[in-house]
């Protein structure tokens, strides 16, 4: 079984940007676990920046943040089915968006890294994961996954396979 991770084309497409500095607290409740707070307000905004950005077509998944997913209602309406059996929808608010976007927290987590064989960096300070280079799973614990995180690094990227694909 193929993995792939879930990544927006952020140099290609709309990017949104939190309005206020306090979103990155809730950023990282998005853990992996059902958030504390479904209801929680996620206030962004389409990026707007003459130079980097200007005129970038808006998305049905714009990028936010690399283990937070966000799709458009339009995403929503065909990909519900496999969101809802994996995870949470949290609608956005959005100040400057024609159409509604939605937050996906991700819930299904599954320890199917295969710690012998993957290659990773770590921060020298700490030791700490800054990022995995080269992903190994174990095909066993893949099967009837479609959307999902590793429980050893949830706020990092989200990964997803050939059915969702």
């Amino acid at each position: 079984m193929k993995v792939y991770i879930m990544a927006a084309d952020a140099n290609n497409y709309q990017n949104l940007i939190p309005v206020d500095n306090g979103a990155f607290e809730i950023y990282r409740e998005f853990n992996g676990s059902p958030l504390p707070n479904p209801s929680v307000s996620l206030c962004v905004k389409i990026l707007r920046d003459d130079e980097m950005n200007k005129d970038l077509p808006k998305s049905d998944f714009p990028s936010l943040a690399s283990h937070i997913p966000v799709f458009s209602k339009r995403a929503v309406s065909v990909l519900n089915e496999l969101l809802i059996a994996n995870g949470e929808l949290v609608k956005m608010d959005c100040i400057n968006c024609e159409e509604p976007y939605f937050a996906f927290n991700v819930t299904t987590t599954v320890q199917a890294l295969d710690l012998d064989h993957y290659e990773l960096k770590r921060f020298e300070s700490s030791g700490r994961i800054m990022r995995v280079i080269r992903y190994c799973f174990y095909p066993e614990r893949l099967k009837g996954l479609t959307v999902f995180k590793l429980p050893e690094l949830p706020l990092q990227n989200v990964f997803v396979t050939d059915p969702f694909v």
